[in-house]
């Protein structure tokens, strides 16, 4: 899974053109005082794989992640206020880490979140 921010630079007129930055495996782009956040998860077509995170107080049925070619690349957008953020995935019923995601810290429950900051 990578999450990913969409960064989109005020810009004169209707001609919008988006500027991105990389960062490891995060893309930061700003629209007005939140960012376009895209999360994504390579796995199976059939899976089911939500995020959750301290972004919308671990609420269970936040977001899904969509697997638009049924390939088994799934992803979804959500608009973030900066900020840091703990965040894990739900695939199939089971929590797990983004593995592309270097940055994490221990939880109250003796596993493991990835941490977001922008």
């Amino acid at each position: 899974m990578t999450a990913r921010t969409t960064k989109t630079a005020a810009k004169p007129a209707s001609k919008k053109t988006p500027a991105t930055e990389e960062k490891k495996t995060v893309k930061a782009a700003k629209t007005s005082s939140t960012k376009r956040i895209t999360f994504t998860y390579a796995g199976k077509p059939g899976d089911v794989v939500t995020v959750h995170g301290s972004f919308n107080d671990w609420q269970e049925a936040f977001k899904t992640l969509a697997d638009k070619n049924n390939d088994g690349q799934f992803s979804c957008t959500c608009m973030l206020k900066p900020g840091r953020y703990e965040y894990k995935l739900q695939v199939n019923g089971l929590w797990i880490t983004d593995e592309t995601n270097p940055n994490f810290v221990q939880n109250a429950f003796g596993s493991l979140n990835n941490i977001l900051e922008f």
